[in-house]
């Protein structure tokens, strides 16, 4: 199974340290576990991972390396790009003329990422990945779109439960938004036509989202610890994503769930 070490071997040189750069959730300070692109690329391939046996049941001839492929490098646009990294609850806030700006942005980094790297990678066209996972126009980009927004409900789950406040403030609204108020995620579906027989499974990933009661939480929850985090917590969506993370990621996995590196 390849990995961002190897990619970095085939010609890749600098991409891994490029990603490690990139950090994720910048509209918010502090973020106590902050991810990079690294390390969310490989927490969607590890839940890909988890799902695999469903996911070859519904779609029997998917290329299940290409979709891991497509995983490892869907964000690569972003460690050129002057946006860096747009987590899901920006975009839903930005006007059209921004959408735009960020769209012709986004094309403009394909295209210097093809004139720096190979025309291929693990035996797929590296253009082909990008263009794939930003049209979102395939059974493989689908899963990864909707794999990638599931995970950023987690990842803002997860510094919730770890008591910043910071990621609240988006509770206080009305409007259902992704990371803090926690979209439903069943709303997305009719993007995602190309998956609707895996979007009616009954699975964690799929079943409706239930907001916490955030008030309480914040009142009776402490930084993870490498003992707390394997407590459940009852919340089944950031329960199976925390519990599919530590599985696949091990001792990795474990520190970036629990070395808290930013503070309030």
């Amino acid at each position: 199974m390849l990995t961002h070490e190897e990619i970095e071997s085939l010609g890749f040189k600098g991409r891994l340290e490029a990603l490690r750069k990139i950090k994720r959730w910048k509209q918010f300070s502090p973020a106590f576990y902050r991810h990079d692109l690294e390390m969310h690329s490989l927490e969607l391939l590890y839940i890909f991972n988890e799902l695999e046996s469903i996911i070859k049941e519904i779609f029997p001839n998917l290329d299940l390396e290409k979709t891991r492929t497509l995983i490892l490098v869907h964000d690569d646009p972003e460690t050129i790009s002057l946006g860096g990294d747009v987590t899901y609850d920006r975009k839903l806030n930005m006007t059209e003329k921004e959408k735009h700006e960020l769209e012709i942005e986004e094309e403009k980094a394909i295209e210097e990422l093809l004139k720096i790297w190979p025309e291929t990678i693990n035996g797929y066209s590296y253009k082909e990945l990008l263009l794939m996972a930003k049209e979102k126009n395939t059974v493989e980009a689908q899963l990864l779109s909707y794999i990638d927004k599931f995970s950023a409900l987690c990842e803002s789950l997860h510094e919730l439960h770890a008591g910043n406040i910071g990621f609240h403030e988006g509770w206080q609204t009305e409007r259902d938004r992704p990371p803090v108020a926690g979209n439903n995620i069943v709303n997305l579906i009719p993007k995602y036509n190309l998956i609707s027989e895996f979007l009616k499974i009954n699975h964690p990933i799929i079943i409706p989202y239930k907001r916490p009661n955030v008030k309480s939480l914040l009142e009776s929850v402490k930084p993870h610890t490498k003992d707390s985090i394997f407590i459940p917590t009852g919340l089944a969506h950031y329960d199976f994503w925390k519990f599919t993370i530590l599985k696949h990621g091990k001792e990795k996995a474990l520190n970036w769930l629990t070395q808290q590196r930013e503070f309030l």
